[in-house]
């Protein structure tokens, strides 16, 4: 059994990126809470600082950047509220090369880094050319 992670983006607009990664691994309740507590707003990571795709991108990638555009991704079984293991289990392989171990102590450990992120996404430019 592995755990499947639903990503997804939705700019200032209302346009809409997801993508779902599976990870080696059962989830555990120690994992949830560790990854609940460092969640911005409850829901948000910045996938690219964490090892996972950036959902932003296929919408960059298919309409270029705008000022609606931000870094946050929604990790979506947070979406609604607190998740349960059940959320996340699933039968399917791996998508990545990380175990959920890993990815619940990147999650965990992570400071988020908006500037950096907006760099690396180009969108310092798009808010300064507007």
């Amino acid at each position: 059994m592995n755990s499947q992670f639903d990503l997804e983006y939705r700019d200032a607009s209302n346009y809409r990126a997801s993508v779902t990664v599976v990870v080696t691994g059962e989830i555990n309740q120690d994992q949830i809470d560790k990854i609940s507590r460092n969640l911005e707003d409850g829901m948000f990571i910045i996938a690219h600082q964490v090892g996972l795709p950036t959902p932003a991108e296929q919408l960059h990638n298919e309409f270029g950047t705008s000022d609606d555009d931000h870094v946050f991704t929604v990790i979506e079984q947070w979406e609604a509220d607190q998740p349960t293991i059940a959320d996340f289990l699933t039968e399917e392989p791996a998508t990545i090369d990380m175990t959920v171990d890993e990815l619940a102590e990147k999650i965990g450990a992570a400071s988020w880094d908006v500037s950096g992120e907006m760099e690396r996404q180009g969108l310092l430019d798009c808010l300064l050319s507007a």
